[in-house]
């Protein structure tokens, strides 16, 4: 289900996605590239400082000479391969614009494609729709969920790839690199994935709960408002006051657990890395110190360690940003592909007419009813001819409000 209704969205917006996405793979094949001329650098100028060591217990004319000469070696190295680095910077950035606005700008059409699409089958909808359905939840489909949607299909789209993609390779970097200093690295990595995904199960929730707070304030709000003169007329506004008053506070509430999680989040993923970065120095190291390892081998492993994080993050960004984005889609779908209401025969005739000609109302043979219940109205006729005023009588639940609103 959810699979088709993502593949529905992106069919119809193909080509932006797939340069987005290769684009994407561009700028995370060149983010590997950088620590491997690192490496080359580092171990370029260790293996020429080494070498003049050695070669000065000759005289010390031979060994300036020597050094004279690495140096001359070195410095056309060290210039290349900072413009190298320079160089990939740059496409980095020009690459990442550009990606960005592509995924940023279709997310963006998708809602708006969404939005109107949304919004004319809300017109369509009869009276008795807008009883059933609480004006404050169709308006945080209409806000909340696009937000969602909009995530789903930008920075969802990101992670997914980032994770699958630059997770893999930076992996397979570190396994050509050391495979033994990669199986130690990788040991605190499954408790970083544990407590991504409690958390983030905990996040979602809470967050529904946000959702659902929102919806009930937005629709007190909207009631209030709505109804303000029958608010007026019994001197509510006290009692009113109170209950918006503790509605506002467990939506506060609910927002500062949601807060208090995320704070507590980000700390502790930063504290598994760090295990993992100290494990890489201290047995990383030790190799370094006995000769089975160089020190520019030991930066690039370094460096793709850190590369590897962000991927195993993501995962749980991914799954909570895909549920989300798929809830509220199937939200707003739920109005969206709501069918066309049939239209009754007859329906209101009516003319233009000057401003100051008298105005009647005539009712012929009026049929109004709730879904699910008897109608309320059958064949109801009456007339009110212009300049006369009419009551209108009857118990409870006769549909008095009713045909006030029907006219």
């Amino acid at each position: 289900m959810s699979a088709r209704i993502l593949a529905k969205y992106f069919s119809r917006n193909k080509k932006p996605f797939v340069i987005a996405i290769v684009l994407l793979l561009l700028v995370d094949a060149l983010q590997l590239a950088i620590p491997l001329v690192v490496k080359r650098v580092v171990d370029s100028l260790r293996t020429g400082t080494i070498g003049a060591s050695a070669i000065s217990g000759v005289g010390s004319m031979s060994s300036m000479s020597s050094m004279s000469s690495m140096s001359s070696m070195s410095e056309p190295l060290l210039l290349w391969s900072g413009l190298a680095i320079v160089a990939i910077g740059f496409l980095l950035f020009a690459l990442r614009v550009v990606w960005r606005i592509l995924l940023s700008s279709q997310a963006y059409r998708i809602v708006r494609d969404l939005r109107e699409q949304f919004y004319h089958k809300l017109l369509q909808q009869p009276y008795e729709f807008f009883t059933k359905w609480e004006i404050g939840d169709l308006m945080a489909r209409a806000t909340n969920d696009m937000s969602a949607v909009r995530m789903l299909f930008s920075f969802a789209i990101v992670s997914a790839v980032d994770t699958v993609f630059l997770g893999t390779a930076a992996l397979l970097f570190m396994m050509v690199l050391n495979p033994k200093l990669t199986m130690i690295a990788v040991l605190p990595l499954p408790l970083l994935v544990i407590v991504v995904f409690s958390f983030e199960t905990r996040i979602h929730k809470t967050f529904q709960k946000v959702q659902e707070k929102y919806s009930e304030l937005t629709s007190f709000v909207q009631e209030s408002f709505s109804g303000i003169f029958v608010v007026k007329a019994f001197r509510d506004e006290e009692k009113r006051r109170d209950t918006f008053a503790d509605m506002n506070e467990g939506y506060v509430h609910e927002n500062l657990k949601l807060a208090k999680l995320n704070a507590l989040f980000d700390p502790m993923l930063l504290l598994i890395i760090a295990l993992s970065n100290v494990l890489v120095f201290w047995f990383g190291g030790r190799d370094v110190l006995r000769g089975r390892f160089s020190l520019g081998e030991l930066i690039a492993f370094v460096s793709y360690l850190e590369t590897l994080a962000w991927p195993v993050m993501a995962v749980g960004f991914s799954v909570s940003m895909y549920q989300r984005g798929i809830a509220s889609l199937k939200r707003i779908e739920e109005i969206s592909e709501l069918p066309v209401p049939r239209r009754l025969e007859g329906g209101v005739r009516a003319r233009v007419r000057a401003a100051n000609e008298p105005c009647s109302i005539s009712i012929r043979n009026l049929v109004f009813g709730y879904e699910g219940k008897d109608p309320l109205f059958r064949n109801l006729n009456f007339e009110v001819s212009a300049g006369k005023t009419v009551g209108v009588l009857g118990k409870i639940g006769s549909g008095k409000s009713t045909l006030a609103r029907i006219l």
